[in-house]
């Protein structure tokens, strides 16, 4: 379980589970596109900028690039509110 804060509001406290084993997890490849999606500052919050489109990557062409942004926003991650599973968070463009 992991949990997000801003610090500046402790109001806007949510926890996060994941129900993944080991091999379901992303590949090194979808981890490799989200590390440049940060560092490029290409999203805000849960939202990836159209920019990422123009983004060349030594590591994968741009077929490959397509299909890791579409394993991206598969991605389903639950909210827990008081301790229950509620709504879901998902990366959109």
């Amino acid at each position: 379980m992991n949990t997000l804060n801003d610090e500046s509001d402790p109001e806007e406290r949510q926890e996060f589970i994941w129900h993944k084993s080991e091999k379901n997890v992303p590949s090194s490849e979808l981890k490799t596109l989200i590390e440049k999606i940060v560092s490029e500052k290409l999203h805000d919050g849960d939202k990836i900028f159209n920019e990422v489109d123009n983004v060349e990557f030594a590591e994968f062409d741009n077929t490959t690039k397509e299909k890791l942004l579409n394993e991206l926003y598969e991605i389903e991650i639950k909210m827990l509110d008081s301790g229950k599973e509620s709504d879901s968070f998902f990366v959109h463009n």
